[in-house]
């Protein structure tokens, strides 16, 4: 008369907890390894002092765009900054240090949140329009 099981019940509990990982570990692959993360850096001079904070979505390619724009302007130009930054960061052509952020949009929000609270010396002129920074 009564067909009912607990082994069934349990079988269909297991499936379904199952099917439950399945789909979070797609949302986590596909917003972990899809998605267009940013960097958000800052670079030190050579005695401790903030120089300057960013962010990029590859942070190699953004040092070299640093000294290649800087290496244009004039010896004493306010945006001429990079030859203030700490000996170690222009040897190895990488920031003081770097955070990795899921979006761009986080990472704007990061960067410019960074530079108002700790005003380092070369963001000044973008933020605030405060000529600083240069030889």
């Amino acid at each position: 008369m009564n067909d009912f099981r607990w082994g069934d019940l349990g079988g269909a509990f297991v499936f379904a907890v199952v099917v439950l990982a399945l789909v979070f570990l797609v949302r986590w692959a596909v917003l972990n390894f899809t998605s267009e993360g940013h960097w958000v850096y800052e670079i030190d001079t050579e005695d401790g002092s903030l120089l300057y904070i960013g962010e990029c979505s590859d942070v190699a390619k953004r040092m070299k765009r640093h000294v290649q724009y800087q290496s244009k302007l004039p010896p004493g130009h306010p945006r001429r900054w990079w030859w203030d930054a700490d000996p170690a960061v222009q040897a190895n052509m990488w920031p003081s240090r770097v955070t990795w952020y899921r979006s761009k949009e986080i990472a704007k929000a990061i960067e410019k949140q960074r530079v108002r609270t700790k005003n380092p010396i070369a963001n000044q002129i973008r933020y605030k329009g405060v000529i600083s920074g240069g030889d």
